[in-house]
């Protein structure tokens, strides 16, 4: 009898245990799909109030990032290269962020997609402007922004 009240509690114990863990995808960094080459997480807050981004030369990102006031500046090459910015807000404890940018070649334009995932039941507001560096973005082409 004793042995099997001490099984019962084990089993109690681990499935109590395995109740309160934390959602794993809480502990893994975001992730980036797509034509993403690199995610940005050093920059200054952008000098206008803006909620989506596209960068595609040095002069829009001077205008947006001004060196005097923003030392953390990273350097871009724009005859290769293009910046998006998309600012995303979710609450928990932590916020999550999937990011994507493809291609919709019939209506010529790049689609940036944020999924964020709420990891936790508190009331905290997290925010990202989500930069991303993709290869340089057709002159005549749109981005959409969507999120989910």
């Amino acid at each position: 009898m004793r042995m099997m009240i001490a099984a019962l509690g084990c089993i109690l114990m681990m499935v109590l245990c395995g109740a309160c863990s934390k959602n794993r995808i809480c502990d893994e960094p975001d992730e980036n799909h797509g034509l993403i080459l690199a995610s940005v997480t050093d920059l200054c807050l952008p000098a206008l109030g803006s909620k989506t981004y596209v960068i595609r030369d040095e002069a829009s990102y001077q205008l947006l990032f001004p060196s005097a006031e923003c030392a953390e500046r990273i350097e871009i090459d724009f005859r290769t290269h293009s910046l998006l910015g998309f600012l995303v807000a979710g609450q928990g404890c932590s916020v999550k962020f999937r990011r994507e940018v493809r291609i919709d070649k019939e209506a010529f334009q790049y689609i940036y997609k944020i999924t964020s995932i709420t990891c936790g039941k508190c009331k905290e507001e997290s925010i990202s402007y989500n930069w991303v560096i993709v290869p340089r973005l057709l002159p005549d082409w749109t981005v959409r922004f969507v999120a989910e």
